[in-house]
């Protein structure tokens, strides 16, 4: 599979890498608004899917009132047991498919939101710092006075290590 944004393109900090970048980021931070729409559509289906099993389960309890008047028709009795006992599987299964969506879905999305695309955002910031310093670093080289050696050793020394801490935290950044 053919990597989102080159890698000589980060290495070099090109227009062509800011672009991508800046599509991806667009790209997160609407997958993010995505996720979340889709976290709370599950906690509240999985809240009226409980609501639902109560609201069922009471209508079981009284069917099963209900047929302690039958006592002497087995017809009606059998047929309302068979009720009673189908409902009662339902709400068993149903009970089991709203765990399985609240664990599924919502645990593991919500961990997925927090713990990666936070780290995404993280990385983000200190890629944005790391960006800003090496701008200055640039800057200080070409202001530096090109008659004091020292002066220019300094600076070119700082940009180098700015650089190669810019191009790390770059693939850091994109991978």
């Amino acid at each position: 599979m053919k990597p989102l944004i080159d890698f000589d393109e980060c290495l070099r900090d090109s227009p062509k890498f800011r672009e991508q970048l800046e599509t991806e980021e667009a790209s997160i931070e609407s997958l993010e608004q995505k996720l979340d729409k889709v976290l709370k559509a599950c906690s509240v289906m999985v809240e009226s899917g409980k609501t639902y099993m109560s609201h069922r389960g009471a209508f079981t309890n009284a069917l099963w009132d209900l047929s302690g008047n039958f006592s002497e028709d087995p017809t009606v009795m059998a047929t309302l047991n068979r009720m009673i006992h189908g409902l009662q599987e339902m709400n068993k299964f149903h009970s089991i498919l709203l765990d399985q969506a609240s664990r599924t879905v919502v645990k593991n999305l919500t961990a997925f939101v927090k713990v990666d695309i936070k780290g995404v955002k993280e990385s983000k910031h200190h890629f944005e710092k790391i960006s800003n310093d090496l701008d200055i670093a640039l800057n200080r080289n070409s202001q530096v006075s090109r008659h004091k050696p020292q002066d220019v050793e300094e600076v070119v020394n700082l940009l180098l290590a700015t650089r190669s801490c810019f191009r790390h935290t770059a693939l850091d950044h994109v991978q």
